[in-house]
């Protein structure tokens, strides 16, 4: 009995040192275990910096980018000669697009061809050369800026420049604002066609201003 109780009190003793031993083992191994994920956590933080940085740098360079064009044209427009005389051509054709409202008429030598822009005071901006042209030429540039404006296209510019800012890294951001451009301008062009204008007059009128835009002399004044 003696020698039997002997080891039921070993064996007993035995059993309770690895039982206090046991959570000292686990702990060691979830440690170990744990070091894994918590690299993985850090690398994945570190890819989540680097991307919001990148798109922060992004978003920022083209609103820098925007601010200088709309500066530019906050210029253009303070420099440019508003047109000293009132053209009865230009009143018709507002009054033909349908505006209830006459649109600032400017003259500028740093432009070379015409253009419409502005959202809260939609202006038209002329080249120097503009007075020359005939009035059939005068009429048909008119109604294409007119009809820029009467259809807001400034307006939509703009918030197609915002969406690019915000979604610069998406492709179809950038396809959407080039067919956006397109539609716009065949918009325009079937617009004035509408008004009894020459399909054919009105093609040749336009390369005229493209080919007198591209010439050296204006070039040279840009």
């Amino acid at each position: 009995l003696t020698v039997e109780s002997a080891g039921l009190v070993s064996s007993v003793s035995s059993n309770q040192s690895n039982a206090s031993e046991s959570p000292a083992a686990w702990n060691a191994t979830e440690s170990t275990s744990g070091a894994g994920p918590s690299i993985v956590s850090i690398f994945c933080k570190s890819w989540k910096a680097i991307l919001v940085g990148t798109y922060g740098l992004m978003v920022s360079l083209l609103l820098v980018r925007w601010m200088v064009s709309w500066l530019s044209l906050r210029w253009l427009k303070s420099q440019s000669a508003t047109c000293p005389r009132t053209l009865e051509i230009y009143e018709t054709s507002i009054k033909e697009v349908g505006l209830s409202f006459q649109p600032v008429l400017k003259i500028s030598v740093a432009v070379s061809t015409p253009m419409a822009f502005d959202v809260l005071r939609p202006t038209i901006e002329m080249p120097n050369r503009f007075e020359s042209w005939s009035e059939t030429r005068q009429r048909i540039v008119f109604l294409q800026e007119l009809n820029h404006v009467k259809r807001q296209d400034a307006l939509w510019d703009l918030l197609a420049r915002l969406n690019i800012t915000l979604s610069w890294f998406h492709p179809s951001v950038h396809f959407a604002q080039q067919q956006l451009k397109r539609t716009r301008e065949t918009a325009t062009d079937a617009a004035v066609l509408a008004m009894n204008i020459d399909p054919a007059g009105y093609a040749s009128e336009l390369l005229e201003i493209a080919i007198g835009a591209s010439r050296p002399s204006m070039a040279h004044a840009m």
